[in-house]
């Protein structure tokens, strides 16, 4: 109990206590040389399918692009090769050996060629999944909703769900990714 007040006590007198400021010193710039040819922007992709909200690049060095209501695979070209019309926006997109996900704010898709082979949810009302990945075995679904994670078999059975029973992550935004090694 001594403590608390002593504590209090010091809080008080800190508060009222006129304090002697300082003048800030400015921050010197570092002398480190820009080596501009180490950044430069080699190529890129224009798209008028839609508003863009999704990227990720394949084994085979496709590039898939999805965006309000669209997903479309591109060659080395940069040629749509294949183009699918979505019900719902894409909200992220992972690439596998052979197989795309992509997801909406409550479901995912597998791709492969462009064509649905399979979907797994909806998963819940209050669901925002806004990441996913995978590698040879799992998915990994960030669901910033609910703020949980799935993770899920290829075959689309649930291994296991990080964040719940009351130890949900503390997610401050709408912005919640998930990477598998």
């Amino acid at each position: 109990m001594a403590i608390i007040l002593v504590f209090i006590a010091y809080i008080i007198y800190d508060g009222v206590k006129q304090a002697e400021f300082k003048p800030v010193t400015t921050a010197r710039e570092i002398a480190v040389p820009f080596q501009e040819e180490l950044w430069y922007l080699k190529d890129s992709i224009f798209t008028t399918l839609g508003e863009l909200s999704a990227v990720t690049l394949t084994a085979d060095e496709k590039i898939i692009l999805a965006g309000d209501s669209f997903i479309a695979g591109y060659n080395e070209h940069h040629e749509i090769i294949w183009k699918l019309n979505t019900p719902q926006a894409i909200t992220a997109l992972a690439a596998g050996s052979d197989t795309v996900f992509a997801s909406t704010r409550e479901t995912v898709y597998l791709l492969i060629d462009g064509k649905i082979i399979d979907e797994y949810g909806p998963y819940d009302d209050n669901s925002l999944i806004t990441g996913i990945a995978s590698n040879k075995s799992f998915i990994a679904i960030a669901d910033a909703g609910n703020k949980l994670i799935f993770v899920i078999s290829k075959t689309g059975e649930l291994k296991s769900i990080l964040g719940q029973k009351g130890k949900r992550f503390v997610i401050p935004s709408p912005y919640f990714d998930v990477a598998l090694t």
